[in-house]
C-alpha cells in the first residue's frame, strides 16, 4: 500500500512538473498545490496505519481479556463449588450421627469420603492454579526413576477411582533409560491430570506410550502419547485446555488439563490434543530427554528363564513380551482360546491373566511351575483361583521394575532367621483409629519426626495434622537430604515418614542406606505411597521399612502408626488455638468459614491467604484506576476474581462489596462507581489487616 501511494504521487508530480517546464512557467500556486497534495496523501496513509495498528492492539487486548475472563470465572466458580462441597460434608456428618443401620452407615461414609476427596482435590487445584498464575511454580532438574514415576501415577489414579473399571497400560520403549533427569513431581501431575480427564470422558481403555525422538540428535525429546477409546470431535484442539464450569454436572471441565499444559510449558515441553486416525481422543506430551549418568541394572535373583505368557488381549501380551525380553528372559506369547493346546513342560514360568481359569488347561501345569497371575489395579479384581504354592499376583499397569520384583519374589529364597528385624513390622493397612481429633496427637508431644517428602502440599498436610500438637517435624525433600540430616544432627528421631517416589534418591534407596547403619536399627520407617499394590508393599519391607500409609493421608491411620511405633510419650492435652473457639472471626475475615472451605485444613487456608495477598494486596489502586479510566470490562473481571477468592477465604464483607459493584456494572450505573472506590479501599485494608493478624499469630 505504501509503495502504491508513493508510485502514484511520483507519477502525478512528474507529470505536473513536466507540464510546467514545457510552458517554462512554474507558478507558486502549482508548487503549493503539489505540496498540499503530498501532505494530503501522507496524512491519509498515516491515518490508515494508525487504524490498522489500533485494530491489532484491540484484537490482542480482546484475546487477553478473554483469557482473563475464563481464569476469573474459574476462580469465582471454584469458590462456590468449595462452599457447596463443604456444606455437603456437614450434612453428611449430621446424617452419620443419626444413622443406626450398618448398611446405611457404610453408604453414608462412602458418600462422605467421596465429597471429602473432591474438596481436597479442588483445594489443591486452586493452590496449584494460583501458584502458576503468580509464577511461583519452579521446575527441578533431578535424577528420578521412571518406574517409580509411573507407579506414583497409578497410585494417584487408584486413590480417586477405586471402584471404577479401567484398563491402563504403560508401553515404554526399551531405548528409554530407567533413570532420567527432570521434575518427577510435576511430571506425575501432568500425566495423572491427562488420565483423569480421559476417565471423566468415560474412557475405559488407556495406553501410555513412552518413546524417544531423535529428530534433533543434539537434544532428543521424550514423547508420552496417551491414547483413549473415547470418540471425540476436536473442532479447536486448543479449547480443550481452557477450563470452564459445567452447571449441569457441577464439575470443572479441563481444569486439570489447564494445569498440565502450563506445567508442560514450564518444562520447555508441549502438550497437545488431537483426534487419532480412528477418531478417538489422543494426547501428545513431549519434553527434553535427559538420561542420568549413573544407570543401575535391576537386581535379578534368577538366570534366564523360559516363560509363556497367556492372555486374552494382544496389547497385554505385547507389553509382557517387551518387558520380559528387556529383562533377558525367553518369552513365548499365546492368545487364549478354548481350543488352546500348549505343552507347558517347555516352560519354567507361566504368566497368565487371572480371568483365565479353565481347569482342563491348568491341570497340565506341574506343581513345580512358577505361576504369575496378572490382575487389574482398577475396579473389582479377580482373586487367584488355583491354589499354587509357587504363585504370585501382579497388578497392571506393568512396569519393568514391577515385573522384575514379581519374578524375584517367585524365585527368592525366603529367610527363616532375620536377626536385624529388631523393630515390629506391620504388613497390613493401619487401622482407622476411632474418633481421632487433632487434640489426640498431643500424646506424642516432643516427639521428633523426620518427614521425607518432595511435595510441598503433602508436607503441609502432615504439618497441619501434627504441627500444633507439640511434635517436632524436620522436613527433607528427598532421600539424599534425609541421609544428610541423619548424619549431621544429634537429634534423636522417633520415626521417619518416607515418601517413595522422589527425585535424587527415592524412598527405597534411602531406607536401604539407613538400614545399613546399625545406629538406626531401632528407628522405625513408615512409607508414604500413593500405590500400595502387593509388589510395592513387599519392596517397601525388603528395603527395611516397618509399615506403610496410603496417600492421600488419613489422620486416623497416621495416629495408629504413631501409636504403634512411639510408645514412650505421655498423654497431654494441647492448648486450644486462639482461633478454635471464640475468635473464629476477625474484622473482614471469617476464619472458621475459610478453614471449612479449605478442606478443614488451616494449612491449606494459610496457603490460599498467602496467594491472595501476593496477587491482590494493592488491588485498590487498580480498582481506582479502572474506574477513573472508564475501563468497565477490566473492572468487572477484577471484581469477579476478588469475589471468587473472597468467598473461598471467608472475606464476607469483600465478597458482598464486589457483588454490589458487579450489579452496578450489569445495570450500567457507572456514575455511582466512584463512590465505591473508597469503600473498596477500606474493605481491602481491613481484610489485609485481618490476614496479617491471623498469619502472624495462628
Amino acid at each position: 500500500m505504501q509503495k502504491l501511494i508513493l508510485y502514484i504521487f511520483l507519477l502525478f508530480s512528474s507529470a505536473l512538473f513536466a507540464n510546467s517546464f514545457d510552458q517554462n512557467s512554474v507558478s507558486l500556486l502549482e508548487i503549493f498545490i503539489l505540496f498540499s497534495f503530498t501532505i494530503f496523501i501522507f496524512t491519509l496513509y498515516t491515518i490508515y496505519k494508525i487504524k490498522t495498528v489500533k485494530k491489532e492492539i484491540e484484537s490482542k487486548l480482546d484475546f487477553q481479556e478473554e483469557i482473563n475472563r475464563q481464569q476469573n470465572k474459574i476462580l469465582s466458580e471454584i469458590s462456590e463449588d468449595i462452599q457447596k462441597l463443604a456444606n455437603e460434608n456437614i450434612t453428611l456428618a449430621k446424617k452419620l450421627a443419626h444413622t443406626n443401620k450398618n448398611k446405611e452407615i457404610s453408604q453414608e461414609i462412602n458418600s462422605f469420603e467421596d465429597s471429602e476427596n473432591q474438596l481436597l482435590s479442588i483445594s489443591t487445584n486452586l493452590i496449584e492454579f494460583l501458584r502458576i498464575k503468580s509464577k511461583k511454580t519452579k521446575i527441578l532438574e533431578e535424577k528420578f526413576s521412571l518406574s517409580n514415576l509411573l507407579n506414583d501415577v497409578s497410585g494417584m489414579i487408584k486413590s480417586v477411582i477405586n471402584n471404577k473399571a479401567l484398563e491402563l497400560h504403560y508401553i515404554v520403549d526399551s531405548k528409554v533409560s530407567e533413570y532420567l533427569i527432570g521434575d518427577t513431581l510435576n511430571l506425575s501431575k501432568i500425566l495423572s491430570n491427562i488420565i483423569f480427564y480421559s476417565i471423566e470422558k468415560n474412557s475405559t481403555f488407556i495406553t501410555l506410550d513412552i518413546i524417544i525422538s531423535n529428530e534433533n540428535p543434539s537434544q532428543p525429546r521424550l514423547f508420552c502419547v496417551l491414547q483413549t477409546n473415547v470418540s471425540i470431535e476436536l473442532k479447536n484442539p486448543h479449547s480443550i485446555f481452557t477450563s470452564e464450569y459445567d452447571e449441569k454436572t457441577g464439575k470443572y471441565n479441563s481444569l486439570g488439563l489447564y494445569i498440565a499444559r502450563e506445567l508442560a510449558l514450564l518444562m520447555k515441553g508441549e502438550l497437545v490434543a488431537k483426534s487419532s486416525k480412528n477418531g478417538t481422543l489422543e494426547f501428545i506430551f513431549d519434553f527434553p530427554y535427559y538420561m542420568a549418568e549413573d544407570q543401575k541394572d535391576f537386581e535379578q535373583l534368577t538366570a534366564r528363564k523360559n516363560i509363556l505368557a497367556l492372555d486374552r488381549s494382544q496389547v497385554s501380551l505385547d507389553i509382557s513380551q517387551n518387558i520380559l525380553k528387556t529383562l533377558g528372559h525367553s518369552i513365548d506369547v499365546e492368545i487364549y482360546s478354548e481350543t488352546t493346546n500348549i505343552d507347558f513342560s517347555r516352560y519354567d514360568m507361566i504368566v497368565v491373566d487371572s480371568t483365565i481359569n479353565p481347569e482342563e488347561i491348568f491341570k497340565k501345569i506341574s506343581t513345580d511351575h512358577k505361576v504369575l497371575f496378572l490382575t487389574n489395579l482398577f475396579g473389582v479384581t479377580t482373586k487367584e483361583q488355583l491354589p499354587f504354592n509357587n504363585s504370585y499376583t501382579l497388578k497392571r499397569p506393568l512396569t519393568i521394575a514391577s515385573m522384575n520384583n514379581a519374578i524375584n519374589a517367585l524365585y527368592k529364597e525366603h529367610d527363616t532367621d532375620n536377626d536385624l528385624n529388631i523393630l515390629p513390622v506391620y504388613k497390613d493397612e493401619f487401622e482407622h483409629a476411632d474418633t481421632i481429633t487433632l487434640d489426640k496427637f498431643a500424646q506424642f508431644r516432643e516427639s521428633n519426626i523426620l518427614l521425607v517428602e518432595d511435595n510441598i502440599i503433602n508436607q503441609k498436610v502432615v504439618q497441619g495434622i501434627l504441627g500444633k500438637s507439640g511434635i517436632n517435624i524436620t522436613t527433607a525433600n528427598d532421600g539424599q537430604e534425609a541421609l544428610r540430616i541423619l548424619n549431621a544432627t544429634e537429634k534423636k528421631f522417633n520415626i521417619i515418614l518416607m515418601d517413595i517416589n522422589m527425585p535424587v534418591m527415592d524412598g527405597y534407596t534411602a531406607s536401604k542406606h539407613i538400614r545399613s547403619n546399625k545406629n538406626y536399627n531401632t528407628l522405625p520407617i513408615v512409607a508414604l505411597s500413593a500405590l500400595t499394590s502387593k509388589h510395592e508393599i513387599e519392596s517397601m519391607f525388603e528395603a527395611g521399612m516397618n509399615g506403610y500409609l496410603a496417600k492421600p493421608l488419613k489422620k486416623e491411620q497416621l495416629f495408629s502408626a504413631l501409636s504403634l511405633f512411639i510408645t514412650d510419650k505421655k498423654v497431654e492435652r494441647r492448648k486450644s488455638s486462639r482461633y478454635e473457639k471464640d475468635d473464629n472471626k476477625l474484622e473482614g475475615l471469617n476464619i472458621k468459614q475459610g478453614i471449612l472451605n479449605s478442606n478443614n485444613s488451616d494449612l491449606f487456608y494459610k496457603e490460599i491467604l498467602h496467594e491472595f495477598r501476593d496477587a491482590y494486596n494493592e488491588s485498590d489502586i487498580v480498582f481506582n484506576n479502572l474506574v477513573n479510566d472508564f475501563r468497565y470490562e477490566q473492572l468487572r473481571l477484577l471484581c469477579l476474581d476478588v469475589r471468587g477468592l473472597a468467598g473461598s477465604i471467608g472475606a464476607e464483607d469483600m465478597n458482598k462489596l464486589t457483588t454490589e459493584v458487579l450489579k452496578l456494572l450489569v445495570f450500567k450505573k457507572y456514575d455511582i462507581l466512584k463512590d465505591f472506590v473508597s469503600l473498596y479501599q477500606n474493605s481491602l485494608q481491613k481484610l489485609n489487616k485481618a490476614i496479617d493478624e491471623y498469619l502472624q499469630k495462628s
